[in-house]
């Protein structure tokens, strides 16, 4: 429709196009109104007035487009409470209204009762004249009934705009205006799209994402003018300017500060908060903020992805008050000035490239930062680099110090590792330290520049690969590492007499470069993808290795060697033959691999090449079979039935079903499961072949016992990663116990089987020491241990793998909890303890952390091997799979065969409680133990339901 107001003499109207109490409606279409109001003198020359009507599409376009004529507004509505006025689209349909004033008349009058509206849409009001309201603001409704979009801008690029109360401009958006956006407006964006006109931004408040824009190359940029604060609520900020930003007085606080476009942007409010940084500008960028800060990916749905921060070669300088500075995309920048009042920069994605760094921390804080590039430390603001502990790595090219870097306070160590060269151009003065200690890593030391800078541990010693570093995110830390292993003729020495504690080597600084969980599963996913093998089991171990030296807050290394190792399958497959000519057993390790929608199933075998296969499912589906079989293998009171089955059936086909038949045409009879996270409280024992192939889908409906539990096939074990374990060989046929626990506590319920359990423990090892009650103390522990050999720990006691750090989980003593943080002081390595039973633990389901506590115990523990169970058996359970175990472990060739075999014995029936005593008919001849009064069942039970024996899982070391 379209509609000119006239000219000619003096009228009262000469409106281009005039609707009151109508309405318009297309059901598919697109609505289009353009009025342009007339010429000569008259009262209303409007382009378009629109009283009391009603303009709606369904999923259309409405475009109303009006021209004031002399004197008169670009488009005006007129409405009230009782004649409200409507411009609604619905789906994805826009809103587009424009309206030009003349003479100093606004572009757009909004009056009270009016409702303009979209869903998914894009609404657009652009004014030349500015934007007015005529009536009571708080009746005008702005909305979208979806994720919309909102634009406020001006028609012309070079319109100066203003934002808040009291700025100046053409086109001005007021807080009253703001106030009337309602719904769910995924963004609101305000400025010209092609803007070369100054935006003066004044405080105000707004519940949404804000975009603000004058991005042209000959732009007069953002001007956050005035006093006060602009308060998004936590919402994200976009500002596209191609004539930089600038600040006084004015403060902002956000979510996610994105910038876009060029010149200098100048952000340098000390009392800004935001949570975190993104964009890409050709220009200086100086950043003040009060909080912690993080450099992210963004993209606000309208301006397109920014990865990280990018100046283009040119200056970036962040200032944080307080709180850490990290990463999860990279920083591009010519030059980086870091000034961080109480916080550390750890800033280690492998895509940063950055030309020079300086950094001032305060005597607490640590500086992080790995560049993929040749990093100079010099002059940006502040000069050089200090603080607490500081490691830069290249990836690529040199380091190059052209001003000094300090440690302060506490500072551990200055660790620089150069892909490259280093390449002092400072002097001999280059390194301060408290401690004095600095350690340089480079490809070629013997052509390093050195600058007169001598007399640093490892100065000329090439980095190793990979480069060995401990600490939380990129882990760096100065640790302690354990004393190796003293060889067996040492052993038998310190046999019969009090053994001297060694002290522990010097604090040690290494470098182990750990790229980011999300990058690392990510390289993983594109390993297993490209068929990469070599590279995917490699970083697995990486990942695996993180993961558990983050939980416990340890340097980790790889048993019999220097250092943490990452193996390739050929050293994995030579010593799975080398155990397998020992023992007789031939073992494959298996890893199993979580994306989101599918599991990578990857083996590797003595001979043959690795098996891999991969099983599209979603990963709730897999939880939720998980959480069902859990909620039904562990229930004490559903011991008589087989509602675990289905579930046991399910994980067993999406797990083992594609890959069984090969690993037993290759002969394998051992299995070493190293799980992701998610998948290591699985009770891998229970599950179930089942007779027929099943479905990914969770169903209540039993399968049948028909088939085998995967216990049945081979024997089973758990590991953290295989880098992490020790796998050399040691029978146990002749080996001693220190068995200990206690039947009663203050504070727990009693395990009233825990004499007769160390008692018969000791009798079937055949030599040992028990330690019961009031005599089971750490103190004791320790005494024993100085005093004897005991290849063999058992713990008959209550521990808990609990949510959270190692702290909050615990083994209980006599006299207190030890906590698994504290476990590693019992130094359980010196002299070595080949395996470590804990039989009454359990872990909390569903916790990340507390897997990695149960999966981790032999590494936390300093142990080759542990048994433990996931959830409290039964007293009698305990007892029988105890039992059995023990006497098992007297001839089986492994540890895992002997625990196969109590499992076994129980599954079939030949360990059972008959008239208050627990029989074993295939133990010595045949064992038959009465039980306490208090766990008497008050006649038989069988003990085949894997309640009872599917919890107790052999970790670390199988063989």
């Amino acid at each position: 429709m379209t509609g000119a107001g006239g000219s000619g003499p003096k009228v009262f109207s000469k409106v281009g196009i005039g609707l009151k109490g109508s309405q318009i409606q297309t059901t598919t279409g697109n609505i289009t109104l353009t009025g342009t109001g007339g010429t000569g003198p008259a009262v209303n020359n409007t382009g378009i007035k629109i009283n009391s009507t009603r303009i709606i599409s369904q999923g259309g376009n409405l475009t109303l487009r009006g021209t004031g004529g002399q004197s008169g507004p670009g488009i005006r509505f007129d409405a009230g409470p009782t004649d409200p006025a409507a411009v609604r689209t619905t789906g994805h349909g826009n809103i587009l209204i424009e309206g030009r004033g003349t003479d100093g008349n606004p572009g757009l009058v909004l009056s009270d009762s009016l409702t303009v509206a979209v869903q998914d849409g894009v609404l657009t009001l652009a004014a030349q004249g500015g934007i007015e309201i005529s009536g009571d603001p708080t009746s005008l409704d702005i909305h979208s009934d979806g994720a919309g979009h909102l634009v406020f801008q001006p028609i012309d690029a070079a319109t100066p705009v203003g934002l808040g109360d009291g700025a100046t401009g053409n086109l001005i958006v007021n807080q009253s205006l703001l106030n009337q956006i309602r719904g769910g407006f995924s963004l609101i964006t305000i400025g010209h799209p092609s803007g070369t006109g100054p935006i003066d931004v004044r405080p105000f408040s707004l519940n949404y994402n804000l975009t603000l824009q004058t991005p042209a190359a000959s732009s007069l940029g953002i001007q956050f003018n005035g006093s006060g604060t602009t308060n998004l609520y936590g919402r994200n900020l976009t500002l596209n300017s191609g004539g930089g930003v600038t600040q006084g007085s004015h403060t902002i606080s956000g979510g996610t500060l994105q910038l876009l476009g060029q010149g200098t942007f100048n952000l340098s409010n000390a009392n800004n908060e935001f949570q975190a940084l993104s964009g890409n500008v050709t220009g200086n960028v100086n950043l003040s903020n009060q909080g912690a800060l993080g450099i992210v990916s963004f993209n606000n749905g309208v301006n397109g992805l920014t990865t990280g921060i990018n100046t283009n070669g040119n200056t970036l300088i962040l200032s944080l008050n307080s709180g850490n500075l990290t990463q999860s995309a990279p920083i591009r920048a010519g030059s980086l000035g870091l000034t961080l009042q109480d916080g550390s920069a750890i800033l280690t994605n492998p895509n940063n490239q950055v030309g020079t760094l300086a950094a001032q921390l305060n005597s607490s804080r640590d500086l992080q930062f790995v560049n993929n590039s040749t990093l100079t430390v010099g002059s940006v603001n502040p000069t050089g680099i200090t603080g607490r502990s500081i490691f830069l790595r290249t990836l690529t090219g040199d380091i190059v110090l052209n001003a000094p870097i300090s440690g302060v306070g506490t500072g551990d160590a200055i660790v620089l590792v150069a892909e490259n060269n280093f390449i002092n151009n400072y002097g001999p003065n280059v390194f301060s330290t408290p401690n004095g200690r600095w350690l340089v890593y480079s490809t070629d030391p013997n052509l390093n520049i050195n600058g007169g800078l001598a007399g640093s541990e490892q100065f000329n010693t090439t980095y190793p690969e990979p480069a060995l570093f401990s600490g939380p995110g990129f882990l760096y830390r100065v640790s302690q590492a354990p004393p190796p292993v003293p060889p067996e003729s040492q052993i038998q020495q310190d046999l019969g007499q009090e053994i001297q504690s060694t002290q522990l080597p010097q604090n040690t600084a290494q470098v182990f470069y750990f790229p980011g969980i999300e990058i690392i599963r990510q390289q993983i996913s594109t390993a297993f993808d490209q068929g990469d093998y070599n590279s995917a089991i490699k970083l697995l171990q990486q990942l695996y290795s993180f993961e558990f030296g983050e939980y416990f807050s340890e340097f980790l290394s790889t048993p019999g060697q220097e250092g943490l190792q990452f193996l390739d399958i050929d050293q994995i497959k030579e010593s799975l033959g080398r155990i397998a000519q020992e023992t007789g057993q031939k073992p494959a390790l298996t890893h199993v691999f979580w994306r989101p929608n599918q599991l990578d199933i990857f083996i590797i075998t003595p001979q043959g090449e690795p098996i891999y296969q991969s099983v599209r499912v979603p990963q709730e589906v897999v939880r939720r079979v998980i959480a069902a079989f859990n909620r039904e293998v562990r229930d004490p009171t559903k011991t008589n039935s087989q509602s675990y089955l289905p579930f046991a059936q399910q994980l067993y086909q999406l797990i083992m079903g594609s890959v069984d038949t090969e690993l037993q045409a290759r002969g394998i009879n051992t299995l070493v499961f190293a799980l992701d996270q998610g998948l290591r409280s699985v009770p891998i024992a229970a599950l179930h072949t089942g007779s027929n192939l099943i479905s990914s889908t969770v169903s209540d409906s039993p399968i049948g016992r028909n088939g085998q539990f995967l216990v049945e096939r081979y024997n089973l074990g758990l590991i953290p990663s295989i880098n992490l374990v020790d796998t050399r060989y040691q029978p146990l046929q002749n080996a001693s116990v220190l068995a200990i626990g206690a039947s009663k506590f203050t504070d727990q319920s009693p395990l009233p089987a825990v004499p007769i359990e160390l008692q018969t423990i000791t009798q079937l090892v055949g030599q040992g020491q028990v330690l019961l009650n009031e005599a089971f103390t750490v103190s004791n522990l320790e005494t024993q241990r100085r005093r004897s050999l005991y290849p063999i720990l058992h713990l008959a006691t209550h521990a808990e793998f609990n949510v959270g750090k190692p702290q909050n989980s615990y083994i209980q003593f006599w006299d207190r909890r030890l906590s698994m943080a504290e476990l590693g002081q019992l130094r359980l390595f010196k002299p070595p303890t080949e395996l470590m039973t804990l039989s009454a633990c359990r872990t909390a389901v569903g916790d990340a952390n507390a897997e990695l506590g149960f999966a981790g115990l032999s590494l936390q523990a300093g142990v080759k091997s542990s048994v433990a169970s996931l959830w409290y058996v039964s007293d009698e359970g305990t007892l029988a799979l105890m039992t059995a175990f023990y006497d098992q472990l007297r001839t089986a060739p492994i540890k895992a065969e002997a625990l196969r075999q109590a499992q076994l014995a129980m599954i079939r029936g030949q360990v059972v409680i008959e008239e208050n005593h627990l029989r074993s008919a295939g133990l010595r001849g045949g064992l038959s133990i009465p039980l306490p009064q208090e766990v008497q069942p008050g006649g038989g039970r069988l003990l085949s339901h894997p309640y009872f024996w599917a919890a107790f899982t052999m970790i670390g070391s199988p063989w």
